[in-house]
């Protein structure tokens, strides 16, 4: 822009050097017209150009000096084609004369009409102004760069020999200007161009409208652009002010979303050539689907720029804006998201950080506040709070269509490993972070929490989240979770408790039945090295305790079938087969191990009515495969051993016939024989059958023994799904 001004106000200065040449002939030449040719020779000596005049030359004397150009123009550059590099169908202006003598420049108006520029560069970069502006046309070349001490430099010793100036006012019509740039292949055109000012003094506010239309070949755009403002100068030119300006934008072209687009921008401008500053304030920005209010300010724009913003988006559909802007909507779960938001933020931004001290955002049912900064870019210093009332992020996931959709099997085999990127584990190593989120009601998948809190911080290497707590399924869950990132592989630790969950909620709610219910508490304490699950499922080590209380076991009991057989016959209204099968239990419990990677417990304790049970064994979590042994006592029947074994996502569940026939034996031989009254008159078939459990007794017991596996198989199986092989 400001190579713009100069090369305007060159070519202003050869139409206004022709009219001053013209005064200053008058006293002795009575008609200027005469004198054509002279002056032509005079701008040929001085310039190298040819200057031709179309139109006569007229003069006025007292009270003011005034000159009056018919149609005239001067020549392009040799090598840059016959149209005039500038002309003009009329130029007049007037000067009071008196006042002259002092350096007091007082011009009543300055009048042009049908002003063309055109201006060009070759592909060597050669300009067709270069000779004007004290260089060779056939040897400088124009790099489009102008230093702030050339300019200073050109202000102190090009400025005006004159004590004042005033101008009674400009217009400019049906003004031109080209640029043709071989070089970059740019070519721009401004048509139609108006300009009309006040009177114009430094120091005084003066008005002015500038409107014109605009192209452009490549990209192949055109529009219409009209500026108004009341303006002020300061007398040495480097304060400037547009109070109450306006500029609207209209522009059409193939490359623009949707063709066309509209913008208007109002805002009182202050520009400080002197502190490097502008600023923007009662900003209003306006599109078809954008409306932002504010104020805007850029400190140190020729060195290093700082901004300061202070904004307001009116409600949007971002939608909206994203087709507007030629934006890939994406595609979610929920397509009726992202059709309004709205936000106020406070911020300032340099090259090297980003601060918004203040933020309101809105999008969708979401509103968020809080502040959030980032300092050094290189090594990230973050810092943010922030406050959520509620986020369903389900509805912004992709549709369930193109996420769930059954993948055909990978039959090929594995790609040779790729060398580990620790780029990502770099930066987070130099980040400092100090961050807290909370969300009043948050849904991720099937989980879903409310009232979270979320701490993070980092320092060299070392990360901590403490605490992240959340209500979940009636109970609430608090968490400490570390990363150590300067060892060569993280080490990290988690400890975690839960408590007073539903684990009948949590079952509904991620597997639609609720097979298990029961006020559930758990603590973990764990440690682990690596970044990926082999690792950690061979390094993790720690403890771990749970207990799951007044619940029952869905689906099945733990009863044999003949008993529950002879209720149902026993009972002509049926009642037995319609109330659920349901295993009622009043505590489970068990602390737990690990050893790298290994989960061993020895306490699993089950109580319920009439039932207990106790079990231990192992879980290999790197291997997948799990070990567990459990006695299952019921109230009038032998203790029934079986065991749980295979791959922890599809085990097998089968009886330890010789333990449960032993269990079996042991509680025969030791039942007293003497009980009592009642006792006498067994005699010898008691004994008989104390003594000797025959083919019946142990086919009996073994029965009763698989109808409870049966039982709980089922049940495990429904909850977590596994095989039953109850005939070992």
């Amino acid at each position: 822009m400001k190579k713009l001004f100069v090369i305007l106000g060159l070519a202003a200065s050869v139409i206004v050097t022709i009219a001053a040449l013209a005064a200053v002939l008058l006293p002795h030449y009575l008609d200027p017209n005469d004198y054509k040719d002279e002056i032509a020779q005079l701008v040929k000596k001085e310039t190298g150009r040819d200057i031709t005049f179309k139109g006569d030359i007229a003069l006025s004397l007292f009270p003011w000096l005034g000159v009056e150009l018919g149609p005239v123009a001067l020549s392009n550059a040799p090598g840059f084609g016959a149209e005039p590099f500038v002309e003009a169908e009329r130029t007049a202006i007037k000067v009071k004369l008196l006042p002259l003598l002092n350096r007091d420049v007082r011009v009543k108006y300055v009048d042009v009409d049908g002003l063309s520029l055109r201006l060009a560069r070759n592909g060597k970069g050669v300009s067709n102004w270069a000779d004007l502006a004290g260089g060779s046309a056939a040897g400088s070349t124009d790099t489009g760069q102008t230093t702030p001490n050339a300019t200073a430099q050109q202000t102190s010793s090009g400025g005006l020999p004159v004590e004042t100036l005033a101008v009674g006012g400009i217009s400019i019509r049906n003004a031109q200007l080209a640029w043709d740039d071989q070089m970059t292949d740019q070519h721009y055109r401004l048509s139609g161009m108006h300009l009309a000012t006040g009177p114009l003094a430094p120091g005084r506010p003066f008005d002015f409208t500038f409107e014109t239309s605009a192209a452009s070949k490549a990209p192949a755009l055109s529009g219409n652009v009209r500026l108004a403002a009341n303006a002020e100068v300061s007398p040495d030119f480097m304060r400037h002010t547009l109070k109450n300006a306006s500029l609207d934008v209209a522009v059409t072209g193939d490359d623009i979303p949707g063709g066309q687009i509209e913008a208007a921008l109002a805002a009182n401008i202050m520009i400080d050539l002197n502190a490097g500053n502008i600023s923007l304030e009662s900003l209003n920005f306006r599109t078809a689907e954008l409306d932002v209010s504010g104020s805007v300010e850029v400190k140190h724009f020729d060195a290093e720029p700082e901004i300061a913003t202070n904004l307001a988006v009116r409600e949007f559909n971002p939608r909206a804006l994203m087709r507007l802007l030629d934006i890939e909507e994406p595609q979610t779960a929920d397509p009726t998201v992202l059709q309004k938001a709205a936000m106020t933020f406070t911020a300032t931004a340099t090259s090297d950080s980003v601060d918004v001290s203040k933020l309101d955002l809105v999008v969708d049912d979401t509103a968020i506040t809080g502040f959030a900064r980032v300092k050094d870019f290189a090594k990230p210093q973050i810092a943010f709070d922030l406050a959520a009332n509620a986020l369903d992020v389900n509805r912004y996931l992709p549709p369930a269509s193109d996420k769930d959709a059954e993948a055909e099997p990978d039959t090929t085999p594995p790609a040779t490993p790729e060398k580990k990127d620790d780029s990502l584990r770099d930066m987070l190593k130099t980040m400092k972070v100090d961050g807290r989120v909370k969300v009043e009601s948050l849904n991720v998948h099937k989980l879903h929490l409310q009232n979270m809190e979320v701490r993070i911080k980092a320092l060299d290497g070392l990360w901590r989240i403490n605490p992240f707590t959340a209500n979940v399924f009636d109970g609430q869950i608090t968490s400490d979770l570390t990363a150590d990132l300067t060892a060569k592989a993280t080490r990290s630790t988690l400890k975690t408790g839960i408590r007073n969950v539903s684990l009948g909620s949590a079952l509904r709610n991620f597997t639609g039945e609720d097979y298990v219910t029961g006020t559930t508490n758990l603590d973990l304490d764990l440690a682990a090295i690596g970044e990926d699950w082999p690792s950690v499922s061979r390094t993790l080590n720690g403890n771990a305790s749970v207990s799951l209380r007044d619940g029952v076991f869905k689906g099945f009991q733990i009863i044999p079938e003949p008993v529950r057989a002879a209720a149902i016959s026993n009972d002509p209204h049926h009642r037995a087969e319609k109330i659920e099968k349901q295993q009622p239990f009043d505590a489970l419990t068990a602390s737990l191990s690990v050893r790298n990677g290994v989960i061993s417990t020895g306490d699993t304790r089950l109580s319920a009515p009439h039932l207990s049970g106790e079990g231990a064994g192992t879980l290999d979590l790197s291997n997948n495969w799990l070990d567990y042994r459990t006695t299952v006592s019921i109230t009038a029947l032998p203790r029934i051993p079986f065991t749980v074994k295979g791959p922890v996502t599809d085990p097998e569940f089968s009886l330890d016939k010789t333990a449960f026939l032993k269990e079996t034996a042991i509680g025969i031989v030791n039942t007293p024989l003497d009980v009592g009254k009642k006792a006498i008159g067994i005699g010898e078939d008691v004994g008989k059958k104390a003594l000797d459990i025959g083919e019946d007794v142990g086919k009996g017991t073994i029965d009763i023994g698989k109808d409870v596996i049966q039982g709980i198989g089922k049940g495990i199986q429904g909850i977590f799904g596994g095989k039953k092989k109850t005939d070992e």
